[in-house]
């Protein structure tokens, strides 16, 4: 073979091996190409969505705020402490507007209401002494509260004179604690935290 003929075929065979070389390279930074589009499109989207995410969570923000009264009512029924002193100062308040006179308070055992959320409630027992309405409206205010009290027992004695009735009120607080508090606790029945 004539040499010029192959200047030509080595010339045209390093042109395709350049070729399929320069293929093979610009095929694969062409793919990388694309799947970092396609991971810039990706991200793109999810900055949106948690755009979109914030400006829904500022919405209900602002929402929940415009109900601040009734979410303060609903925090204050479920305390994640029975506060005693807060307690006993809400009762003696209710107490002192009907004109009763507490002789006894005592706070008993915290018991397990329920498992999932975690609902204790706190047990008071009052012995208290005025007369049958003053009772009776004590109980209705009581009942009006936003707090959740409930009435768990209660016994009276006659009076050995006048109309002041001396009634034994066993009453519950419900509340909800933390959850780290919730986590330590086991079994149903509980003594003082």
């Amino acid at each position: 073979m004539p040499t010029k003929v192959k200047k030509y075929f080595f010339t045209i065979g390093n042109f395709l091996i350049s070729f399929v070389l320069l293929f093979t390279f610009a095929l694969s930074k062409y793919q990388d190409f694309q799947n970092y589009r396609l991971e810039l499109l990706q991200k793109k989207t999810e900055l949106e969505n948690r755009q979109e995410y914030f400006k829904n969570l500022d919405d209900l923000q602002a929402e929940l705020n415009n109900y601040e009264p009734e979410l303060a009512k609903i925090n204050s029924s479920l305390p994640t402490e029975p506060l005693e002193p807060v307690m006993l100062d809400f009762l003696q308040k209710i107490a002192s507007q009907n004109g009763l006179v507490f002789e006894k308070i005592e706070f008993n055992k915290t018991i397990l209401v329920s498992e999932r959320p975690y609902l204790l409630k706190k047990e008071i027992a009052i012995i208290i002494k005025s007369p049958y309405d003053a009772f009776r409206k004590f109980l209705l205010d009581v009942e009006k509260s936003s707090r959740l009290i409930q009435v768990e027992s209660l016994a009276f004695s006659l009076p050995e004179k006048g109309d002041v009735f001396t009634f034994n009120l066993v009453a519950s607080i419900n509340f909800l604690p933390e959850i780290k508090t919730a986590s330590v606790i086991e079994g149903t029945t509980f003594e003082e935290f």
